[in-house]
């Protein structure tokens, strides 16, 4: 392991001779070994830096080792770390079961033996290394290589979200685009590094003029762009405009010499939910294009046919509600295949939208607004029923599907409500349908929104006897320390992973620990979005259980899966869904 991987491992022991003994065997991993011999001292340390990884004792005089974790795990920067407890006690279960509850990933008693304990150690240090290497592909990938600002994909990203937030809020939403006015006779008079050089202190200016809480972001060229959110009046945004104006038009001290610039600036404003982040940032492009064609240095309101925007959203919002009266609504269905044998493990439902005037739409297009408003529960249910009378109706027909699982995917809104786990029992019941072949699939960032409050509802769900699928694993990290107590039999890894497979031995190893992370809690790994042979062969190398993607199949309607669900296995796919031989 180089130097730059040695990520710090916290040993919080109040005897020197066990911290000691620590150090001695975990030596040889090459790691930063940082000692504290109280909960106090450790929790000062976790102030200072950041750890792969914590030992820590129970039995401890002051803060013993369960109120040290409850702290750590209180605190943003350090409740992403993992815990290993340490005790001596007799009491081991008790103690166990009480460390998991404040947190713990793991547990092991004193005296242990030194190969153990290292190969524990070694698993989190492997998953945080492949975080950091995630976190840092994820960060070039979500952030300007020059300026260091968030680029065009993070933006959106985060203009979506506080779009979405506006559904609850009475404020406003503003996008600023600006442009640079006589940047490109910069780089002709002094050259490209200067003006690179200047692109930088304009990121820098724009930063200390912005609110912390807004984001600043470089699209490409000379074009910057800035959200900013808590506004109540056009007021108080064209103010925030004059600043930012008054900032650039301040001459830049360059290395080549100095140069002054002007800033074209485009405002448009989302004052209501239903508000899309793309024609959002369009409207703000428009403005600001007028203000270059007015002379520049200036700034442009976009106001235009904002009431138009918000008279379409309450015309689809009314269409959606009349599409689920009206029934318009599909349920398409997606084959999962066991890797090994070709067969089908089961099928997932997943909805369309049959609309009247624009044809078939798939979930991008409504499911947001369908969040929004409250219509994903009653939305949510039809599908579930619907699934649950198709399944029924496959293993009537066919034996091969007689045990056939049928996924459905859960929302934020379902999880929540109280009445979840009556609705999906009514709904077995009227179906009549085993428990055991319903799957219900939760996104991992669902399931961590209220971590303490999905496993008390996934548990309601698991005492049905339904199975239980987190999807999306490996998107994020901090569900590595609840995973024990999420009643759980699948783990989906993220697609994101899958689509690197055969390009990238990167994606190969945080797939292949995910893998192995399922297998050592006896949980089945399956990888959606499989779409290359190349991707199903590294998958069958790293032991995967289960595959669905184009590869094997689209989703598609009941009546063209009937060959499919009546043979049991995809085999040769047709042209039209993807061609793929499976290996038997």
């Amino acid at each position: 392991m180089s130097e730059g991987d040695a990520a710090g491992i916290l040993l919080v022991d109040d005897r020197p001779e066990n911290a000691l003994a620590l150090e001695g065997i975990l030596a040889p991993l090459g790691q930063d070994l940082v000692r504290a011999d109280s909960g106090e001292q450790a929790l000062k340390q976790l102030l200072r830096r950041d750890f792969a990884l914590i030992l820590l004792d129970v039995q401890m005089p002051g803060l013993d080792g369960f109120e040290t974790a409850r702290h750590i795990k209180l605190r943003e920067r350090s409740r992403h770390i993992p815990i290993i407890f340490m005790t001596a006690n007799d009491r081991e279960e008790e103690d166990a079961l009480r460390g998991y509850s404040v947190g713990a990933a793991d547990y092991i008693r004193q005296p242990f033996h030194p190969d153990i304990l290292r190969s524990k150690v070694s698993v989190f240090l492997e998953l945080h290394r492949l975080k950091r290497e995630a976190d840092s592909l994820a960060h070039r990938a979500m952030h300007d290589s020059l300026t260091g600002l968030p680029n065009r994909v993070l933006f959106v990203d985060r203009l979506e979200m506080a779009l979405a937030g506006l559904a609850r809020r009475s404020s406003q939403v503003a996008v600023l685009f600006l442009d640079l006015d006589g940047f490109k006779l910069v780089n002709d008079r002094l050259g490209h590094e200067a003006g690179d050089e200047l692109l930088k202190e304009v990121g820098r200016r724009l930063s200390q003029v912005m609110r912390p809480s807004d984001t600043v972001a470089r699209l490409g060229g000379d074009e910057f762009t800035v959200l900013a959110e808590g506004y109540t009046s056009e007021a108080q945004v064209v103010a925030t405009a004059e600043r930012i104006r008054t900032a650039l038009c301040e001459p830049f001290v360059l290395e080549a010499g100095e140069a002054t610039i002007g800033t074209s600036i485009g405002i448009a404003l989302a004052t209501g939910a239903g508000t899309d982040a793309e024609p959002l940032i369009r409207e703000a492009d428009a403005a600001m294009y007028r203000a270059k064609r007015a002379g520049g240095s200036r700034h442009e309101l976009y106001d235009v046919g904002m009431r138009r925007r918000a008279a379409m959203r309450l015309r689809t919002e009314s269409a959606l509600h009349q599409a689920i009266e009206r029934e318009e609504f599909r349920v398409f269905y997606q084959p999962k295949l066991e890797i090994s044998t070709g067969e089908i493990f089961g099928v997932e439902a997943l909805v369309r939208w049959q609309h009247p005037d624009r044809g078939l739409l798939g979930p991008g297009e409504f499911i947001a607004l369908a969040e929004e408003t409250g219509l994903i529960v009653p939305l949510g249910a039809w599908v579930l029923r619907e699934a649950l009378r198709q399944g029924r109706e496959w293993r009537s027909r066919h034996a091969a599907a007689a045990r056939l699982t049928m996924a459905v995917n859960l929302s934020a809104h379902q999880l929540a409500r109280g009445d979840l786990c009556d609705v999906v029992s009514d709904l077995l019941e009227q179906a009549g349908v085993d428990p055991a072949l319903l799957c219900l699939e939760i996104t991992e960032s669902v399931a961590m929104e209220e971590a303490e409050a999905t496993i008390a509802a996934l548990r309601r769900l698991r005492d049905l006897g339904v199975r239980l699928a987190i999807d999306d694993f490996g998107s994020g990290y901090s569900s590595l320390s609840y995973l024990r107590s999420f009643p759980v039999d699948i783990l989906k890894i993220d697609r994101s992973f899958v689509q690197g497979l055969g390009r990238d031995r990167r994606n190969a190893s945080i797939a292949g620990a995910i893998v192995s992370l399922a297998h050592a809690l006896d949980l089945t790994a399956i990888a959606e979005g499989v779409e290359t042979e190349a991707q199903l062969a590294e998958l069958r190398g790293l032991g995967c259980d289960v595959a669905q993607g184009f590869l094997f199949a689209r989703p598609a309607a009941p009546e063209e899966l009937e060959d499919v669900i009546a043979a049991g296995r995809l085999g040769q796919v047709s042209s039209s869904t993807g061609t793929s031989s499976i290996s038997r």
